[in-house]
């Protein structure tokens, strides 16, 4: 949750270590993101974990 500015580079390169991700930003996110985040995911439940994709059957 607390790099969340870095977790665009993840998508942007989703093989890349995370030792090696870069912040997206200019400056990391004010503590209000992280709240709003927090509030969103744990107490309104409007934010939940993504089903795993499936894979093809061959």
């Amino acid at each position: 949750m607390f790099n969340l500015n870095r977790h665009v580079h993840h998508h942007e390169q989703p093989g890349l270590p995370w030792y090696l991700l870069e912040y997206r930003t200019p400056a990391p996110l004010h503590w209000r993101h992280y709240y709003t985040y927090w509030v969103r995911a744990y107490i309104l439940h409007e934010l939940v974990l993504m089903e795993p994709m499936k894979r093809p059957q061959t």
